[in-house]
């Protein structure tokens, strides 16, 4: 565990400067994210291709958040995974700029979640061995608001050009352009941050069975969870079909729900820290279902305003103390490997729930893929609790 002979917010500077570099990254990635199902669209792709688009953008990185998170552990080394994938993913996502197709927009999505997938597993486990375990919940926390906020300030950033400019192709082309700007300061930010590698261990091996039960349950919720759980596209494009209303709104809901993902974040993860991290955990699941169902629903602007708010709260009561519950279920020394294990979970399952979302979708209606999110949210409560 590195020394913490530095602190802010009561936390490590470990903490407070990987936040914000994920507050410069997500600046960088939610101003393209808003826009991309609406640029695809424009290039001609529907909502089966949308949804396989980015279910393999986020699985084909997968593996590589449990093997970096395997090798961190083995090698006691993990900034040199964070900077490598933060350097792939920020030098990568500007050049959606010059896609002129949907296969373009393919590649250069994976390669962008595939730095995720080094980066993502690597960077917990820093933040885990940064922190006491008194104080986990507090640490993802402040590093979920400054992440958050990022995914604030880069749809803000993206809403301002196309209020300027107007809306189409080429805006949206200068704005993936713009996102290289704070992407490269992030990398810049990463060489100030000092390594931790957890304890030393004479030989290192890993399965499933090392793990506790506890854990091995926490994960199984975890995954029948992510199943359900599809891309944040498509209920940008559930609020379009409700509503149709301009791009610069869908921007504006967008927004709308970081802000209350950033303004929570670190308040729960200290409310979790008091009060039990299960007990912020399962009723931000149940609120994920409920929303779910409001979404089949919804018929106004004033509703889908409150149900953008309202997953941002279940995104503040669960992202971050997901990895506090799993960091303190598991020994140091296979920490990042359990983190790993956690990631490839959520991701593994992002391509079969987005696709299934967009199957379902087009065979049924909207209202069969909110159901199917909804169900699964209820059961993955159920497990964990």
């Amino acid at each position: 565990m590195v020394k913490k002979d530095r602190f802010v917010f009561g936390l490590s500077i470990n903490i407070v400067i990987l936040g914000i570099v994920s507050f410069l990254t997500d600046m960088s990635t939610e101003c393209i994210v808003p826009l991309l199902p609406f640029f695809l669209l424009g290039l001609g792709a529907t909502s089966l291709v949308i949804g396989t688009i980015e279910g393999v953008a986020e699985s084909i990185g997968s593996f590589l958040k449990l093997i970096s998170g395997i090798y961190s552990d083995k090698f006691r080394k993990r900034k040199g995974f964070v900077l490598a994938g933060y350097s792939i993913s920020n030098l990568t996502k500007p050049f959606l700029a010059i896609a002129a197709s949907p296969l373009h927009v393919l590649g250069i999505r994976v390669t962008d979640r595939v730095g995720k997938g080094i980066r993502t597993t690597p960077r917990d486990a820093i933040i885990a061995d940064s922190s006491t375990e008194k104080d986990r919940g507090k640490a993802y926390g402040l590093h979920r608001a400054l992440d958050t906020s990022g995914a604030v300030a880069g749809p803000l950033l993206a809403l301002i050009v196309l209020l300027a400019a107007g809306v189409s192709m080429g805006v949206y082309r200068i704005i993936f352009a713009l996102a290289a700007i704070p992407g490269i300061a992030a990398i810049i930010l990463i060489f100030f941050v000092k390594d931790t590698g957890g304890i030393t261990r004479k030989k290192f091996s890993l399965s499933m069975a090392s793990f506790p039960r506890n854990f091995r349950i926490f994960v199984l919720s975890i995954g029948v969870f992510s199943l359900g759980n599809f891309s944040i596209a498509f209920m940008l494009l559930r609020a379009h079909q409700i509503l149709e209303m301009p791009v610069s709104v869908e921007v504006g809901l967008y927004v709308l729900m970081n802000v209350a993902y950033a303004a929570l974040s670190f308040p729960a993860g200290i409310l979790a820290d008091k009060i039990g991290r299960k007990n912020v955990l399962v009723p931000g699941m149940l609120l994920f279902a409920l929303i779910f169902v409001a979404f089949i629903f919804a018929n106004s602007l004033v509703i889908v305003i409150l149900l953008f708010i309202c997953f941002g709260v279940y995104m503040a009561m669960t992202d971050g103390i997901t990895r506090a519950i799993g960091s303190v279920m598991v020994t140091e020394d296979v920490r990042a490997s359990a983190l790993g294990v956690i990631n490839l979970v959520t991701s593994i399952t992002i391509f079969p729930a987005n696709f299934i979302a967009g199957f379902l979708w087009d065979l049924f209606g909207s209202w069969a893929s909110f159901a199917f999110g909804a169900i699964l949210a209820f059961v993955s409560a159920m497990i964990v609790w």
